[in-house]
């Protein structure tokens, strides 16, 4: 899973194939999973996005990888 970023003039981006993580004062974290799109189709709708100020993409806490992984174990 990969998460970003995307500050806004405060509105809350409607992103197709994104999870909403949360937001406040116009900062909306995401989660995507890329391994069923491409960065080229994540970033092209983001360039689309009206009043996107900022992004900033990054992967997803080694912790919460560990913690997915031990959850997929158990069951």
């Amino acid at each position: 899973m990969t998460r970003f970023t995307v500050t806004m003039d405060g509105r809350k981006p409607e992103l197709e194939g994104c999870r909403l993580l949360g937001g406040q004062h116009g900062v909306f974290e995401f989660e995507v999973d890329l391994s069923g799109q491409s960065i080229r189709a994540l970033l092209g709708r983001l360039s689309q996005a009206e009043g996107i100020a900022d992004v900033e993409i990054r992967k997803e806490p080694i912790e919460q990888v560990i913690a997915g992984l031990c959850q997929a174990w158990k069951q």
